[in-house]
């Protein structure tokens, strides 16, 4: 028996809507040193998280990102970065400053800050980590 058309092409459109990597213009063609790579994560079961936006903070040029993204690659600085966590019926858009170093790569993943409350009061904050 074969399966529905439709089960087909549910792995292309799940792979058509998920974040991918961008690298900012400036850093295209920099060697690994040179700049910084941020990735998204979650730590909870709830809430995917993607990076939305990239702010530039004291002198750092902010990055347009057109969409979020699970990896964003530029140049070192200090930025201010929203995370997007979904569950698909609820988002929240936690926000956390990072001081980015060249040769560096940083996870920044959304936690719960008190989960023992209702969805719609629910609140999320971003640690970052330092990728090995």
């Amino acid at each position: 028996m074969c399966p529905h058309p439709a089960l087909l092409l549910l792995p292309l459109l799940l792979g058509a809507c998920a974040a991918t990597p961008f690298t900012a213009p400036n850093a295209s063609g920099k060697g690994a040193g040179d700049v910084t790579r941020l990735v998204a994560a979650s730590e909870t079961k709830l809430f995917a998280c993607n990076i939305l936006e990239v702010r530039g903070v004291r002198g750092s040029t902010g990055v347009e990102l057109g969409a979020t993204r699970s990896e964003v690659t530029l140049l070192p600085g200090h930025y201010d970065v929203t995370l997007f966590c979904s569950n698909g019926q609820h988002s929240i858009k936690p926000r956390v400053q990072v001081n980015a170093l060249g040769g560096k790569g940083y996870r920044l993943a959304g936690y719960l800050v008190d989960d023992s409350i209702t969805i719609f009061h629910m609140k999320m904050a971003v640690r970052v980590a330092e990728l090995p």
